[in-house]
């Protein structure tokens, strides 16, 4: 399946493909200190644009989710910031963005699947 950008591409993807540190976190909603969290990797890293290919990778892979949670709203991001912020009861009552903060992403990316197959 092929994924349509939301409008934060243009703040989050540079002409060259990468990806910005700092229009990521923004996009997120996360502060640097999160984003540097989630990547495994110090605060530095994140505020000097997280140039290296692991880190692109891992904020290449974040993006990816922001983009399917948005897509759950028609492409909406602020909904789909509202929704990563939220208590959810199908995660046990946690909000969605702390696994993402917490560097649990695959258990995020499994709910989104599941979502997005019209479970319950």
């Amino acid at each position: 399946m092929a994924i349509s950008f939301p409008a934060s591409a243009q703040r989050v993807l540079s002409p060259t493909g990468s990806i910005d540190a700092e229009g990521l976190a923004t996009c997120l909603g996360l502060r640097a200190s999160e984003l540097s969290r989630a990547l495994g990797v110090a605060t530095s890293t994140v505020t000097r644009g997280a140039h290296s290919p692991r880190a692109q990778e891992q904020m290449r892979t974040l993006y990816s989710l922001f983009v399917r949670v948005a897509q759950l709203f028609t492409g909406n991001e602020e909904h789909a910031r509202v929704w990563l912020n939220a208590p959810n009861p199908e995660l046990d009552f946690k909000r969605p963005i702390d696994y993402i903060v917490n560097g649990r992403w695959a258990v995020l990316a499994a709910f989104l699947s599941s979502v997005e197959q019209g479970a319950p």
